[in-house]
């Protein structure tokens, strides 16, 4: 706990509103304190906490951070968002917990016992490697930590083959079935920073940040000379020039404490530390990826994907889902051909075929901080079977590696 104290010295706020707190949208509660659920129901227990960059991370060129406030979904559905601790009652049974902040972020499965409850701690990097966009989705999976890490994903029935959700660590060889394949879709996105410009009036810091040596004119003062040498102007007009820099100094510190001075101030620094310039009353989320398989839908999270699908050859095709009903009715929302990846796989018997994809995702919640104003995105893949090498792909499945071709992405 008191690292969680020392993190929040730097939000930029004096009040609670980044501390975890339930999401409106999702109809979840959230408490600072647990207490008896009654039977059929159960607690999650909810660590969420951040750190500079992950372990090995380069951040990189970037003005600021994308918008990193932790927002934890349960089952798909939003419950709570902010920093802390808090306990979020749930029927009890297999949950399905995830975590956004500006990126698909971790998660996990848990089970939560009748009138019990477990506990789940999360930690996300306020800066991203600056090279998440082109490098395997291991690296990007690699930024997020979350506790419990061991789960075997719960195999679930879909309209063509079967699903499961696969913890990213896991590097066990699925089971191979007679007449099956196995194809793992590895889907992540990344918000971008936000794009808001806050400007500010001037400061003392601007009126003198530029050193002697940088200013026009400036030159080397030489041994007895006079003051109206030294000045290199009448000093009748220094008395006056001086009196210009002190008034614009005056009207500069008006400007900055006053209270529009001030707001401007707390959105830079917002920006800054979080990402944000203020805190939506509704934060954003991004529904899960929407994966079709010939003309059937199938389920997908942002995360692993395994699907068993039947030996042969089959149409996937990926894409970024539209904004979520709920925030999105009054957005501008931009999905072109890049925003969907389309690719003609032959799955032989008994192989794994893997496929990693990270999108892009750009959001701007409207002047209310209800909803979006606007939402755009791309999508790209990584790691597709054609980029392998039969060498590069036998080693990895210690088979045979399949033959796979990738369409064009922008049909």
């Amino acid at each position: 706990m008191p690292g969680l104290i020392k993190r929040f010295r730097y939000i930029p706020t004096g009040q609670r509103e980044y501390w975890l707190a339930a999401h409106p949208v999702g109809g979840f509660e959230v408490r600072e304190k647990a207490r008896n659920p009654g039977p059929g129901r159960g607690l999650i227990e909810v660590r969420s906490d951040s750190r500079r960059t992950a372990p090995g991370a380069v951040p990189g060129p970037q003005d600021r951070p994308r918008p990193f406030t932790p927002l934890i979904l349960i089952d798909g559905r939003p419950a709570a968002t902010g920093f802390g601790t808090g306990v979020i009652e749930v029927e009890s049974g297999s949950r399905l917990v995830q975590v956004q902040c500006g990126a698909s972020g971790a998660y996990t499965r848990v089970d939560v016992p009748s009138a019990g409850r477990v506990e789940v701690s999360s930690t996300v990097p306020e800066w991203l490697d600056h090279r998440t966009g082109e490098r395997r989705t291991s690296d990007f999976h690699r930024q997020f930590a979350i506790e419990p890490s061991e789960w075997d994903g719960e195999v679930a029935a879909a309209s063509l083959g079967h699903w499961r959700a696969v913890d990213p660590g896991d590097a066990r060889r699925p089971r191979s079935e007679p007449g099956m394949a196995v194809l793992r879709l590895d889907l992540a996105y990344v918000q971008r920073p936000s794009e808001e410009s806050v400007e500010l009036g001037l400061t003392p810091a601007d009126l003198a940040d530029e050193g002697p040596g940088e200013r026009e004119g400036t030159r080397r003062l030489k041994p007895f000379q006079t003051l109206k040498e030294q000045v290199g102007e009448d000093l009748e007009n220094l008395s006056e020039e001086q009196r210009r820099i002190w008034s614009e100094h005056v009207a500069a510190q008006r400007e900055i404490w006053s209270e529009t001075g001030k707001a401007k101030a707390y959105a830079k620094r917002g920006l800054d530390l979080l990402g944000e310039s203020r805190r939506p009353v509704v934060r954003p989320w991004v529904d899960p990826p929407r994966v079709t398989v010939g003309d059937s839908s199938v389920p997908a999270i942002w995360g692993v994907n395994e699907y068993r699908l039947a030996a042969g050859t089959h149409l996937i095709e990926v894409a970024v889902p539209p904004p979520p009903e709920a925030i999105g009715r009054g957005a501008e929302v931009s999905l072109g051909g890049d925003a969907r990846l389309l690719f003609e796989l032959e799955l032989p018997e008994g192989t794994m075929t893997t496929i990693e994809a990270i999108a892009e995702i750009a959001m701007a919640v409207d002047a209310e901080g209800t909803g979006l104003a606007s939402y755009a995105a791309t999508i790209k893949a990584v790691f597709a079977p054609e980029a392998l090498s039969e060498s590069d792909s036998g080693a990895a499945v210690g088979r045979r590696p399949p033959r796979a071709f990738l369409s064009a992405s922008h049909p």
